[in-house]
């Protein structure tokens, strides 16, 4: 809901513009009307309204200088300024303040619904552009006034529900663009750092804790269906007040960042007692992997030394360590393979982007043993793949293969099969061509397919433009479409229509 001042100095005029609002414009609320433009801008500066809706010619402070002094007071204040006269002069200047709407009277009921539509949807993606923001500084711990709160969250308190499929979010993860957002008029608010993820808060009033374990198992089957994959979840079964959402987000973050096990679907509530696994090997496990593994290098012995590391995994299984204590273990032993391995080996930044979207993509521990010995094969050996990486032909045949099968739930091991290759060469190959990983360049041909289909049949229903591009979910799926085109699906199929 928007609050308006209307002004104009013609009682008939301000109780057909009164009466167009109430009965056509639910999302506007008359909170002042005035006869001159003093007692409006008295009114704009006690109730710092939304849109103000004001006549040209008015005693006094004419309607130009009043949406003058309107944008000093606020430069987001949406104005739609009516006039009697077809005077260039007059539109020249209102353009020149910022005067978003100008219309000319007599006004009809479509064309001032029209540019009170344009008004709301500028304010609904000013509103959401900001509110994405603070969400943004929120999850990163920027957030502390409660001011700043206040414009997120309309409930005084929420339920946290956090939720991710498969591994860590990279460390190498920089991109915005994959960034998952709710709509502005969603109770429910949801975010994710990429599409593998769900920040969920929702409204104590609107769900009580008894249903709380049965919305957290809908909501994984709702975002996250992959057959193979497995689940980290963490919440707190205690709705919190407003004031206590950034540390308890920031608790979250941490508890998910240490409990995630690659294979194992795990759910851990942090209002009851829990324990968390080691993220780090200790002094002797330390030890342990280099009386291992420096001996065999040493003597260039490099299929002892990978024969080795897959026991290694294979006993580290049963233990089940968390992916952070398997990131240092991937650590040494990368060291490892640089100090003692074979003179030219260097692992470089693209081989530590490379493991961590081996981290990410692995749905169980035994593929992500797989896929790390044979990066670790790469680099002791130097071998290479029948399937050129470097080519660009090689990677357009991945490309048209994914294309091929949008609809699908794909995975990154599929390609694998598909084309015979290590997901090593692989993530090598999206890095080397786009600079993205596999995921991110699924999402983004996905989005492309989406609109190419909008705009050959602007009539399709947006849940079936969702399943042509495989996702199950169109309220998912318009989510990250704002994302990545600022605009929702629907809009841009209304868009298409019109032209």
């Amino acid at each position: 809901m928007y609050n308006v001042i209307v002004a104009d100095d013609e009682k008939t005029a301000r109780e057909l513009l009164l009466n167009l609002i109430q009965k056509r414009e639910p999302d506007l609320q008359v909170i002042a009307e005035t006869e001159n433009g003093s007692k409006a801008l008295e009114a704009i500066s006690s109730t710092h309204p939304d849109i103000l809706i004001t006549d040209i010619c008015m005693p006094g402070v004419n309607g130009l200088q009043l949406c003058q002094e309107a944008h000093n007071l606020d430069p987001d204040i949406q104005m739609i300024l009516l006039s009697g006269y077809q005077r260039f002069e007059y539109a020249q200047e209102a353009i020149h303040i910022g005067v978003s709407e100008y219309l000319l009277k007599p006004i009809t009921p479509k064309k001032f619904h029209l540019a009170v539509q344009r008004a709301v949807t500028r304010l609904d993606n000013a509103r959401l552009q900001k509110r994405n923001h603070l969400i943004k500084n929120l999850s990163s711990g920027k957030i502390t006034s409660v001011a700043d709160l206040h414009e997120i969250f309309a409930f005084s308190r929420y339920y946290l529900v956090f939720i991710r499929q498969n591994g860590l979010l990279s460390r190498f993860h920089t991109d915005s663009m994959h960034e998952v957002y709710s709509e502005i008029e969603e109770d429910v608010i949801f975010y994710g750092r990429d599409e593998s993820e769900a920040f969920i808060f929702i409204p104590e009033k609107i769900l009580s804790q008894n249903h709380l374990p049965s919305t957290i198992q809908h909501l994984q089957n709702k975002y996250f269906r992959q057959s193979d994959s497995y689940i980290t979840a963490v919440y707190s079964s205690v709705a919190c007040a407003t004031c206590e959402i950034p540390s308890l987000m920031n608790q979250i973050y941490q508890v998910e960042r240490e409990l995630s096990t690659p294979g194992e679907s795990q759910s851990v509530d942090i209002a009851n007692t829990y324990s968390l696994p080691r993220t780090r090997l200790n002094r002797d496990e330390i030890q342990h992997l280099e009386n291992r593994l420096i001996p065999l290098l040493d003597r260039a012995n490099y299929a002892a030394t990978l024969d080795t590391i897959l026991t290694l995994f294979q006993a580290w299984e049963k233990e089940h360590h968390s992916q952070l204590w398997l990131e240092h273990a991937d650590q040494i032993i990368l060291d490892l393979i640089t100090k003692y391995g074979v003179d030219e080996v260097d692992c470089t930044v693209c081989d530590r982007q490379l493991v961590q979207d081996i981290f990410e993509n692995a749905t169980s521990l035994d593929i992500l043993a797989n896929n790390l010995l044979q990066l670790y094969r790469e680099l002791l050996t130097s071998a290479q793949t029948e399937f050129d990486i470097t080519s660009r032909n090689s990677f357009s045949l991945v490309t048209t293969y994914l294309r091929n099968h949008l609809q699908d739930h794909i995975t990154i091991q599929d390609l694998c099969d598909h084309f015979s290759v290590s997901q090593a060469s692989l993530s090598r190959m999206f890095r080397k061509h786009e600079g993205a990983s596999f995921v991110q360049i699924l999402t983004k041909l996905r989005m492309e397919e989406a609109t190419k289909i909008i705009q050959e049949t602007p009539s399709t229903l947006i849940k079936d433009v969702a399943a042509m591009v495989g996702f199950d979910d169109q309220f998912y799926f318009s989510r990250v479409f704002r994302t990545y085109f600022g605009k929702s699906p629907s809009t841009y199929a209304e868009e298409v229509l019109s032209n």
